[in-house]
């Protein structure tokens, strides 16, 4: 099991949800370093720049009007999944995931949870012990 999140990135276009999960990871006391980032141009640049530094996790909420979430997924799958197989990629999801949803996300082999959008303890703490699993719905 992980005994912590690492460097974790949050990338959500809606910045009030990345602030309360920003407040909701540090008080799990499971990061060393945070960062959001609103878009996924800027998250994939962030990547890109920062690959080497280790960044373990990347919280992914997929539900927005802009599709910025999946935008995210289909690039780090054909570019950055293939650089670093042991990173946390962590989709998030507010309300319920349709089966179309569903089966889309079950092309990316890359993703090592899926949870809902709305970060607290219990939660973190379930994704935790579910990471390890791989794949787990939570």
């Amino acid at each position: 099991m992980i005994t912590s999140f690492g460097h974790t990135l949050l990338l959500d276009n809606n910045r009030v949800s990345n602030f309360f999960n920003l407040l909701a990871l540090k008080k799990s006391n499971k990061v060393k370093k945070i960062f959001t980032i609103d878009n996924e141009n800027d998250a994939l640049d962030f990547i890109d720049q920062n690959n080497e530094s280790g960044l373990d996790t990347i919280f992914i909420n997929i539900n927005s009007a802009s599709n910025e979430g999946w935008k995210f997924l289909e690039k780090y799958d054909s570019v950055y999944n293939k650089i670093n197989v042991n990173r946390n990629v962590i989709v998030l999801y507010k309300n319920k995931l349709t089966k179309e949803e569903k089966n889309k996300l079950d092309k990316y082999s890359f993703v090592s949870a899926v949870a809902n959008k709305n970060l607290d303890i219990r939660l973190l703490k379930k994704i935790e012990k579910c990471v390890e699993k791989k794949r787990a719905n939570i």
